[in-house]
Formats: structure tokens, C-alpha cells, sequence
């Protein structure tokens, strides 16, 4: 059932579109702290209905959840703080990496946006954060050092967003850090999500490799990940911070495609054979395409309150999506892919 006021619950932390792989992941940071009856997750109907497993994983956590609403854009935003109050912060969890273009513009810019506007209007001072990707740089040839890219200077100039998911990502980062006089921003660029709940395409695509025993390795490509749950600590770490506005990379390890099959595998108790492949066979797939691209690169940040954030170190995030994967195989097919 949907829930009751933001006030009865006492909840100041608010994931708009929570109700997904990252979403869950902050709030199973939270929750790790004793912080569970803080958190409100905001998600419509119909979300509710096709995700009725993470509807449930969400309440064993503890987590308060409210899928009340049809629509998260058309004036949603306003309604809900009206009836509910300014939360301290809020991350802006919605996304759509596929599809036809209007709706991928709309879960990752429109909705975004209306919730910002909504959120500057009548909650000054509150901290919003929005889940962006790698992708909405881009091709970082212009602007790499020794293979290292680092935040641009000046708000994504000489950046070219790759594939209609990162331009929608960069235009969204651009509406919102327009909002800084009335909000505090942050713009967290992500890599793969790395953590439990990994139900999306690309894990079920490592899932399958590592059951055929095969760990591809294309030549000096690797894949750029961040830690899920970290992404709680990293937007707590500029909440506490003096900082107005920011966007920052939030991709701190690079490993092999191999490393990520091999990891499954290990949970499986199966054994792989790594596999060289060349880069140009991946080119064959438009995900394909867009790994090669970001990923002959590494990221690093120079916002100093996220240099000195403690990451979850690469291998023990790989296995802990690789533990939840092989313990949760059978529900998978009860997620969309």
C-alpha cells in the first residue's frame, strides 16, 4: 500500500524514481547506518506493478515507499512537497537508456527537471543530486591526459555527449545546474553500477558468459564501475561540504571485461577461460560501441571532498553483485531486463 505524509514519517531523504538498481543500493546505505526510517523512495504505479520484487526487497530493508503517484512529471513535484515538505535532500534517481527517443528524454531530462524547478520554488537550500553517466562527456579524446580524464573546466565545454541516453544526461546536468541560487547541485557522472540487485541487461548478459565459461577480453578496453552504494556516501560527503554546485566523476575503478565474467563465475563455483577478443568485434552492438569509446579511458575527480571519499575497492563490489546474482537468479526473470 502507498504510504502516509512525509512529516509522519519523518523522512528527509528523498529518491525520486527509486525504485530501480540504484535506488536500492542508497538505500541499503542507508539503512547499513540505522538511517532506514529516513528515506522515502517515490515511484509511480505502474513501476510498482512491474517491479514488485524491489518493491519488496526495498521494504525488508526498512525503507518507507510511496507509489501513489500515476505520473512523476505534470505538476507531481509541486503536489508532493506541498503535501508532504521540503526534504533535505533528494536524489533524482530517473533514467532510460533505451527506447523510443521522447521517453528517453523525458525520464532523463523532463522529470528531473520538473522536480528541481519544483524543489528551488519552495525548498531553498536543499540538496539535490541527479544520477548522471560517463556518457554525457563523452568522447574524451579532446580533453584526456595520459588516458586520464578529469572534470572539464567549464560545464561540459569541448564535451561530446555519446549515444541519445548521454545526450539526454548532458542536457539535463546543463537545466539543472542552472537552478544553483536556489538549490545546492550535484552532478554525480557514473560508470557501470556495480553492486546487489544487478538485474539490468548488461549483468545478465556477464551472468550468461560466465555460465558458458568464457571471459572475453578485448585489447585495452576496460570498463569504468562504481561501487552502488557509494553513491549515498559520496552525495552525504558534498551535503556536509561548502560547495553550491558541482558535477564530478564518480567512476573511480577501471577493471577488464574478464575480471567482471570471472567474478560471476567464482560465485557460481564455475571455472572460465579468459578469451582475447578484438575491439572492432564489439562494434557489432551499439552497447558494444559505446564501451570501446569510454572505455580507453579512466576517470579521476579534482573536487577535493570526493578525492578523499573511501571507495568500496573494486573487487569486493564485484563480489558482492556477483554473490546476489548467483543467490537470486531464480527472480530475475521476474524483473525487467
Amino acid at each position: 500500500m502507498p504510504l502516509g505524509g512525509l512529516e509522519a514519517l519523518d523522512a528527509d531523504i528523498l529518491l525520486v524514481g527509486g525504485l530501480g538498481y540504484l535506488g536500492y543500493n542508497i538505500a541499503r546505505y542507508y539503512a547499513s547506518r540505522g538511517a532506514a526510517g529516513r528515506v522515502l523512495v517515490v515511484a509511480r504505479r505502474r513501476s510498482a506493478e512491474r517491479r514488485r520484487v524491489l518493491l519488496d526487497l526495498l521494504r525488508r530493508l526498512g525503507v518507507n515507499v510511496d507509489y501513489s503517484l500515476e505520473s512523476l512529471s505534470g505538476g507531481a513535484a509541486e503536489r508532493f512537497i506541498a503535501a508532504r515538505g521540503c526534504p533535505r535532500l533528494v536524489y533524482l534517481l530517473t533514467g532510460k537508456l533505451r527506447g523510443a527517443r521522447r521517453l528517453v528524454w523525458e525520464a532523463n531530462v523532463e522529470v528531473p527537471r520538473s522536480w528541481a524547478e519544483a524543489l528551488a520554488a519552495s525548498c531553498p537550500g536543499a540538496v539535490v543530486v541527479y544520477a548522471s553517466t560517463v556518457a554525457a562527456a563523452g568522447d574524451a579524446s579532446a580533453c584526456a591526459s595520459d588516458g586520464v580524464v578529469v572534470e572539464e573546466e567549464e560545464h561540459l565545454r569541448g564535451c561530446r555527449p555519446l549515444g541519445e541516453a548521454g545526450e539526454a544526461k548532458a542536457e539535463a546536468e546543463r537545466r539543472l545546474l542552472q537552478l544553483c541560487d536556489g538549490l545546492r547541485v550535484l552532478i554525480l557522472r557514473l560508470g557501470l553500477l556495480v553492486g546487489e540487485a544487478a538485474y539490468h541487461r548488461e549483468w545478465r548478459l556477464f551472468l550468461r558468459l560466465a555460465g558458458l565459461g568464457l571471459a572475453p577480453q578485448p585489447r585495452d578496453v576496460g570498463v569504468n564501475i562504481t561501487p552502488a552504494m557509494d553513491v549515498a556516501g559520496a552525495a552525504e560527503a558534498f551535503a556536509a561540504g561548502g560547495e553550491a554546485c558541482s558535477w564530478a566523476y564518480a567512476a573511480p575503478w577501471r577493471v577488464g571485461l574478464a575480471d567482471i565474467v570471472e567474478a560471476l563465475a567464482a560465485a557460481l563455483g564455475r571455472r572460465v577461460v579468459r578469451v582475447p577478443v578484438p575491439a572492432a568485434l564489439l562494434y557489432l552492438t551499439r552497447e558494444g560501441r559505446l564501451l570501446v569509446k569510454l572505455g580507453r579511458y579512466r576517470y579521476a575527480t579534482r573536487r577535493g571532498w570526493l578525492r578523499s571519499y573511501p571507495w568500496t575497492p573494486a573487487r569486493k563490489a564485484l563480489e558482492e553483485a556477483a554473490r546476489w546474482l548467483a543467490s537470486s537468479r531464480h527472480i530475475l526473470k521476474l524483473l525487467p531486463g
